[in-house]
């Protein structure tokens, strides 16, 4: 008796186990992951970039601020000096008390600037600071995604292996079915025809038929695997001329 599950099953199930969705699906998002994890390190990255340019840029400013408004104050006190002495003050009370007045004047304004570029400092020390924590943030949130994305994938593969086991199941059960009575007719066939035709007419049949069977077998086999596929499951006329043991050879061989 032929063993009908294992001629005739023509659709896998998926025995995929939960334990290898989960993996699956891992791998699956696994690039996607990796992309996301990235882009929230460069952002982090770049930031940095950016801040610590401006921090730079500051501290040039700062300075050159600084040497701008002590050239300009060199410059101030020595037009008033060259004033004085041009109206004989020199040594007075009055260029005295300009002297003071620009030296107070030049103090004044170099505290300004340096209060004003370290307060400018200080905010982009403050978002330098603050980098590691939106990292952080950014990468929790995107953990929050990652992990929903995984459970969405995890529920596709499992509800698609479902199916395909529920569809395999549904197909092998309907073809083991047809396989068998046609197996089965098959035999009553064959024992009718050797009651009623053991005879010349049989025996020419059967060589005709065995000299189809190796003719289509050679044509099947010089055909590309799809078209070979095609013609064994739509040539109605063949499995009429073949004898089923000869047509399921064919099929077995090029109908998978």
């Amino acid at each position: 008796m032929p063993n009908y599950s294992n001629d005739f099953e023509r659709k896998e199930k998926n025995t995929k186990t939960d334990d290898q969705i989960r993996e699956l699906a891992g791998a699956n998002l696994s690039e996607w992951e990796q992309a996301n994890r990235r882009k929230i390190d460069s952002a982090r990255e770049e930031a940095e970039r950016l801040l610590s340019s401006n921090r730079e840029a500051e501290q040039k400013r700062g300075e050159r601020q600084l040497k701008e408004i002590e050239a300009a104050f060199t410059q101030a006190q020595r037009n008033a000096d060259n004033d004085a002495l041009r109206r004989g003050l020199a040594r007075s009370s009055i260029a005295v008390n300009r002297t003071a007045d620009i030296q107070t004047a030049a103090a004044e304004a170099e505290s300004t600037a340096r209060g004003e570029s370290s307060v400018r400092l200080a905010d982009i020390d403050k978002q330098l600071e603050r980098l590691d924590g939106q990292r952080e943030k950014a990468l929790n949130e995107f953990n929050i995604a990652h992990a929903a994305r995984i459970t969405q994938e995890i529920n596709r593969l499992t509800e698609a292996r479902t199916n395909q086991n529920n569809a395999a199941a549904a197909f092998n059960n309907n073809v083991l079915n047809q396989e068998m009575q046609r197996e089965l007719n098959a035999v009553q066939l064959a024992r009718q025809t050797d009651e009623l035709n053991a005879s010349r007419e049989s025996a020419e049949r059967a060589r005709q038929q065995e000299e189809l069977f190796a003719n289509t077998f050679r044509q099947l086999e010089a055909m590309s695997s799809r078209d070979a596929r095609n013609e064994i499951r739509n040539n109605v006329l063949l499995r009429e001329q073949l004898t089923p043991s000869q047509f399921f050879r064919l099929y077995d061989r090029f109908g998978r």
